[in-house]
């Protein structure tokens, strides 16, 4: 393994041949003219198109683009994202990300494929993270994890939304794994942490108490400071998630 250190972030790289690193580092500020991207870092095959405003200047849309369209065995992909005080990005993909079928031939490597989003919010910082879905094929080793680190007066809006194999087409998911990790911080102290680990054997995915079957679910988040008319009472963050399946 080979490390490289990114902004005091050091980050495990693959040194075989059959592994492919990338990582993206974005920062916004807010300036006289709006919210800016201020600064990137890129490593690897994971590149963004240039910031528009549809909304107005005070809210920057990026797409997040990874011209691979897909993660194989061996893939580390890492997007770090930081919006500084009182900026407002809102990312997405133009399209869905997709985790193939794992090797199955270890002497070759690690079937392990990883997908990592960091999201940092400064003092009224916003973002609104909403990328297209993760389509997870049949026989595939995939690992996504979400970490979302906010202050109290920051906003983030965001979900996640996988699909398991492509049933529709034939192509159930019938072999394989996915684990899916959330984990949601305010001011460093842990408040919502979620683990779902799913195989296509797993009671978890046909059980009715979880996704019965279906292969489709997301879940949403929203985390604001909450408002309170009273001035003597402590104002404490306030954060919402929903989770639901598709047939």
């Amino acid at each position: 393994m080979l490390e490289v250190n990114v902004k005091s972030q050091t980050i495990k790289q693959p040194s075989t041949k059959s592994a492919w690193f990338a990582y993206l580092l974005l920062e916004f500020e807010h300036t006289r003219v709006g919210t800016q991207l201020s600064r990137s870092k890129r490593i690897g095959p994971l590149s963004i198109q240039r910031a528009f405003y549809p909304e107005g200047k005070d809210c920057s849309h990026i797409y997040l683009l990874h011209p691979p369209a897909g993660i194989v065995s061996g893939d580390s992909l890492s997007v770090h994202i930081k919006n500084h005080d009182h900026a407002h990005s809102l990312v997405t993909t133009p399209g869905a990300n997709r985790f193939y079928r794992a090797r199955d031939d270890l002497n070759i490597g690690d079937p392990k494929q990883e997908q990592n989003t960091t999201i940092e919010l400064d003092n009224k910082a916003v973002c609104e993270h909403f990328p297209q879905e993760t389509i997870i094929y049949s026989g595939a080793c995939a690992f996504n994890t979400i970490n979302i680190s906010l202050k109290k007066h920051s906003v983030y809006l965001g979900w996640d939304i996988s699909c398991l194999g492509l049933p529709h087409s034939g192509k159930p998911f019938s072999k394989g794994s996915f684990t899916q990790i959330n984990k949601i911080s305010c001011e460093g102290r842990i408040i919502y942490h979620d683990r779902l680990s799913l195989s296509a054997n797993s009671s978890v995915f046909h059980h009715k108490a979880g996704l019965d079957g279906r292969s489709v679910y997301g879940t949403f988040f929203g985390l604001r400071q909450q408002k309170s008319n009273l001035s003597s009472r402590a104002r404490k963050p306030n954060y919402s998630t929903q989770r639901g399946s598709l047939h």
